[in-house]
């Protein structure tokens, strides 16, 4: 008997396989299976639903240039009837003739009117503004009623408001509506930089973001009548003047002015 130790052989492991049965080609198959190949497909309702509803896209045809040409002219000579010739420059997108136009904003509208220069755009805002709160063709001319006042501002924004905001209040105090206004004088500081050493005197401006910063004066004739519902046709109501997306564009032949009024 030897006291050294021999390790006992490894036992293989036999590997089993599965066994799968044999199926003929010609052996009968079970009756569940043979139920379901019997058995009819049942049509899908809500496919065919869905399939009809859905529209078939269908390639657009070109359109007539002809036919588009023709119905420019006839957009443009309906145009030059309502909205006479304005001169060099001066656009034909007015209404009714006018000076002005009303775009479209949210919860607010938004006036645009325009002039030769900056005296007329001012001119042509006011009636842009009434004639959105009644029409001022039914407005006559009382010269007993006609007023005179001044507007000031230290900027043309502020002077664009104040200017506005004298003729809304004098519809909502005194109830007069101007068919049409003239400014007499338009009082504009002159230009003068900032880094200059000497003290600015009175009426000259600094220029700051491009504006002139000083004392803007007009001086307004406005002539109208008393506003009555039994002749004036009621309009939307402006309930204020408001600086939001307030724009001044001076050019050398043209201005352009847009204001969001509160409804």
């Amino acid at each position: 008997m030897t006291d050294e130790w021999e390790p006992l052989p490894k036992r293989r492991k036999q590997k089993s396989y599965r066994q799968y049965p044999v199926i003929a080609e010609n052996a009968p198959q079970p009756p569940e299976q043979q139920q379901q190949q019997q058995e009819p497909q049942q049509p899908n309702h809500l496919e065919e639903e869905a399939s009809a509803e859905t529209p078939q896209l269908t390639r657009r045809a070109a359109p007539d240039k002809s036919q588009m040409q023709r119905v420019t002219a006839a957009v443009e000579e309906r145009a030059a009837q309502h909205r006479p010739d304005r001169g060099e420059g001066m656009g034909n997108d007015g209404v009714a003739g006018e000076f002005y136009e009303y775009l479209d904003h949210t919860a607010d509208v938004q006036l645009h009117a325009w002039g030769k220069n900056l005296k007329e755009a001012f001119e042509h805002i006011v009636p842009c503004m009434l004639n959105y709160m009644t029409d001022l063709s039914k407005v006559e001319v009382d010269p007993r009623l006609t007023q005179t006042f001044e507007v000031e501002g230290h900027d043309l924004s502020s002077l664009l408001f104040a200017w506005l905001d004298e003729v809304l209040f004098r519809f909502s105090s005194e109830a007069f509506v101007c068919k049409s206004v003239t400014i007499l004088t338009f009082e504009r500081p002159a230009a003068v930089m900032i880094g200059s050493a000497k003290d600015t005197p009175v009426g000259i401006a600094k220029v700051e973001g491009g504006e002139r910063q000083g004392k803007y004066k007009i001086k307004v004739r406005a002539e109208g009548e008393t506003f009555s519902l039994a002749k004036h046709p009621q309009g939307t109501e402006v309930k204020a003047i408001t600086y939001s997306a307030m724009q001044i564009h001076e050019m050398e032949h043209r201005t352009d002015l847009y204001v969001i009024i509160d409804i």
